[in-house]
């Protein structure tokens, strides 16, 4: 377990869970949604939908402080994105962050000059609150365009140009993977900006279980093994087309992920 909390310490975006309403914010004109109010029921299938680990489901995780997936920065391989290709573009005006956890990379996807709002997305409350918490703190991009929203993704129904999944895709229950690529193409603004984006860090590629050695079953986890080729599957399937995709550099990775990390960029 120890050489397990190691290789998933990282960024706060492996976390998900029941939230009794949806706590929209508003970006500049545009609603994100109307506020819901989930019932006891609602609120129970979301929970067992994200499921969790450890025994709890991601609230419970994030109050506890279960979470080793978090590094306390935001993902190099993003700011340098965002500093060498995003900052050369004008197209890219909302952004959207699921799982964003602790809200680092909403912070550094703010960075992009073009941007006008940013939302970090989960589905515990206690990860929004953290985030919030911590957002005045952000110094890298532009503060004032992100909001933090306690809700779930495959509720969403707006439109965004650029989107990062990090340890999101590889957090959730195998049942709900080709949901997952369902809903990215419907939250992509492909159609008023044909060079929308889905940009992928696809991680982990490799884990070690409780005895210290590889694991090799694919249905182990979270975070459960991913690899480019289930990912290229999953998105080809609903249409998205692959721009590029490298192995991270290790001077572009957690030191703890180095090696475990492919980037792969999409649109449709």
């Amino acid at each position: 377990m120890q050489r397990l909390n190691k290789l998933i310490s990282g960024r706060s975006d492996i976390h998900i869970r029941s939230s009794i309403v949806m706590n929209i914010n508003s970006f500049n004109s545009r609603k994100f949604s109307s506020t819901i109010k989930a019932s006891s029921s609602e609120q129970e299938t979301t929970i067992k939908k994200y499921g969790g680990m450890m025994g709890k489901n991601w609230d419970e995780l994030w109050q506890n402080n279960q979470t080793p997936w978090d590094t306390k920065q935001g993902c190099p391989i993003l700011r340098h994105l965002v500093e060498n290709v995003y900052n050369n573009r004008s197209d890219l005006k909302h952004g959207l962050i699921p799982g964003c956890g602790n809200g680092y990379d909403a912070d550094l996807m703010s960075g992009i000059k073009s941007i006008e709002t940013v939302t970090g997305l989960d589905i515990s409350e206690t990860a929004v609150e953290s985030a919030n918490g911590k957002k005045e703190s952000f110094s890298y991009g532009q503060v004032s365009k992100v909001s933090f929203v306690c809700g779930d993704f495959f509720n969403v129904d707006k439109k965004f140009d650029i989107i990062f999944d990090y340890t999101f895709l590889c957090a959730l229950p195998l049942s709900l993977r080709e949901s997952w690529a369902k809903q990215m193409k419907n939250l992509l603004n492909s159609k008023e900006n044909p060079q929308s984006e889905l940009v992928t860090l696809i991680f982990p590629l490799f884990k070690y279980n409780k005895n210290g050695q590889l694991e090799t079953d694919p249905t182990v986890g979270p975070p459960y093994l991913l690899n480019f080729e289930l990912v290229e599957k999953l998105l080809t399937q609903q249409g998205f087309t692959l721009i590029e995709k490298y192995p991270v550099p290790a001077n572009l990775s957690h030191p703890a992920r180095v090696n475990n990390e492919i980037i792969a960029r999409w649109k449709l």
